[in-house]
């Protein structure tokens, strides 16, 4: 069943802790192919009302359009994207898994352990974060749940620090915020990405510019 798979071997994924439920049951995982740590999240059609399963599989979508953008972001500035990329999914009679991509420390985490944030540092993680719901904007997607459990936080090196970069054109034209830049060490290298995109939507107005 979903609530026993902790310890077993699932493709392969090696799953491990139970991090949460709501809705689907979230796991820490390592792929065993690369020993890289991921998350494991699977749902079980028995107990989803048969309108949920419709939500999952919008939900795979936008994950997918989501990845595809991530993937054409990284090749052209050699640095990840402002989302945890979707790394496979399945379908059997029982269950849906989606494994994503471990992509950081979720602030409900950083605040559980550390309490109050640095003014600094939280300033940084807002500027971030609407960069980052922008740039779910720009590719078509609107998250609506975003708490600190689907705000992922990473120290990374600044070649390879997540902040989306647009033209000129477009910064002043459509994306105003972007045209703010806060020059310290920390803003190159404190990571922000969003997850958990169960309630997101496509939305109708909004493209990615090429």
């Amino acid at each position: 069943s979903a609530e026993s798979i902790q310890g077993s071997t699932v493709g392969h994924y090696r799953i491990q802790k139970l991090l949460s439920y709501a809705g689907s049951y979230t796991y820490s995982a390592i792929d065993t192919r690369t020993d890289t740590p991921v998350i494991f999240k699977l749902y079980d059609k028995e107990v989803l009302p048969r309108a949920h399963l419709a939500l999952v599989h919008r939900e795979i979508d936008v994950m997918h359009t989501l990845t595809e953008a991530a993937d054409r972001y990284t090749d052209l500035h050699h640095r990840a994207a402002p989302v945890a990329r979707l790394i496979e999914t399945n379908e059997t009679a029982r269950h849906v898994y989606l494994v994503i991509e471990q992509a950081g420390r979720s602030l409900a985490t950083e605040l559980a352990e550390r309490g109050a944030l640095p003014e600094a540092e939280i300033r940084q993680i807002a500027v971030k974060l609407l960069r980052a719901v922008q740039w779910l904007r720009m590719h078509g997607v609107a998250h609506l749940n975003l708490d600190p459990s689907s705000i992922l936080i990473s120290r990374v090196s600044p070649s390879t620090e997540s902040e989306p970069t647009l033209s000129a054109a477009v910064q002043s034209a459509h994306y105003p915020l972007y045209q703010h830049t806060v020059n310290t060490a920390l803003d190159q290298t404190l990571s922000v990405r969003l997850c958990d995109f169960a309630s997101a939507r496509f939305t109708r107005s909004e493209r990615a510019p090429h």
